[in-house]
């Protein structure tokens, strides 16, 4: 399989996987916890906004709501990894890629469709957010295959071979 190949053997070169894993798995907790917290601080800030139409606040709201329990939902799932990468639990490893996954290719999709939107010139500040943005979705892409390849190294340990029987 083409993941197989491409996933990192150790975390930079230096660190064993799980060690790789469990500083993913910080990262992405406090990340979440960022979030969180931003958008909370969002939401509270919208009873500010003096020119907004009712429909534009509702939206707002209703998005930025839903940004905050999904956010929060990504801190426990986060929480949930880090206590399977410590016990060497495979399906909670999996269970995170396979979460984490789905929302970077979310999330890349989104920025792209909002790029396409609303740039209208070619400026400076336009070219470095996308750099910007590019260099987060492959740092982002990197952390997924670690905690892939440390799925792969534990599920290697932990495959029972079948049971046979002697007559």
């Amino acid at each position: 399989m083409f993941f197989q190949k491409i996933a990192p053997k150790s975390f930079l070169g230096k660190f064993t996987l799980q060690k790789g894993s469990l500083i993913v798995g910080s990262i992405t907790l406090i990340i979440s916890v960022i979030c969180v917290i931003s958008i909370a601080v969002e939401i509270l800030y919208y009873k500010e906004c003096k020119g907004c139409t009712s429909l534009v606040m509702h939206n707002a709201y209703s998005f930025s709501i839903n940004a905050a329990i999904y956010c929060l939902f990504m801190f426990f799932v986060n929480l949930w990894f880090i206590w399977g990468v410590r016990n060497h639990k495979s399906s909670v490893v999996l269970s995170w890629v396979v979460v984490t996954g789905l929302w970077w290719g979310q999330s890349l999709v989104l920025v792209f469709v909002l790029l396409c939107m609303y740039i209208t010139d070619t400026s400076l500040g336009w070219m470095i957010a996308l750099a910007g943005a590019l260099l987060a979705y492959v740092i982002m892409a990197y952390f997924i295959l670690v905690a892939y390849g440390y799925w792969l190294t534990i599920r290697k340990i932990t495959v029972v071979p079948p049971v046979t029987t002697v007559e």
